[in-house]
C-alpha cells in the first residue's frame, strides 16, 4: 500500500484546515469516510493521534504513521488500538510516541475556544 497515495485525497480535501491557523485541532483522516481501513488521525496542534479499530493489526499498519511523520505541522504520533470485539474492547495507547517526543501539556483551539490538554 502506497501511503501517498491512500492520503492524497483526505489531506488534500484537509489542506485548508492545515493552512489556516485558526483551528489547531480537528480530525485529519475520518476512516472508511475517507475511503480507508478503520482508522482515524486526530491533529491537537503538534500532535497527531492515530486511533486503529477494529480486527486489523495496527502495527502492521505503519504506512499511515510515516505518512502522518511527513507533515511539516506534525512533531509527535501517538496511537491507540481498539478492538472491535466488545468483550476484548481494552483501547490500547502508547505512552511513549511512536514518532517524536512526548507531549505533557498542549494548548489547542477548536471552533474559535482555547484548550490546554494535559
Amino acid at each position: 500500500m502506497h501511503a501517498g497515495a491512500e492520503l492524497a485525497g483526505p489531506l488534500r480535501r484537509r489542506r485548508s484546515l492545515l493552512e489556516a491557523g485558526v483551528d489547531s485541532c480537528f480530525r485529519l483522516i475520518n476512516g472508511e469516510g475517507d475511503g480507508l481501513e478503520p482508522v482515524f488521525v486526530d491533529k491537537f496542534g503538534p500532535v497527531a493521534v492515530v486511533n486503529w479499530h477494529g480486527k486489523k493489526n495496527f502495527a502492521r499498519n505503519n504506512w499511515i504513521i510515516d505518512a502522518v511523520r511527513e507533515l511539516d505541522s506534525v512533531i509527535s504520533i501517538y496511537v491507540k488500538s481498539h478492538t472491535s470485539d466488545a468483550s476484548k474492547a481494552v483501547p490500547v495507547a502508547l505512552d511513549t510516541p511512536p514518532s517524536g517526543s512526548r507531549t505533557e501539556e498542549l494548548a489547542v483551539r477548536e471552533n474559535c475556544i482555547n484548550y490546554l490538554i494535559r
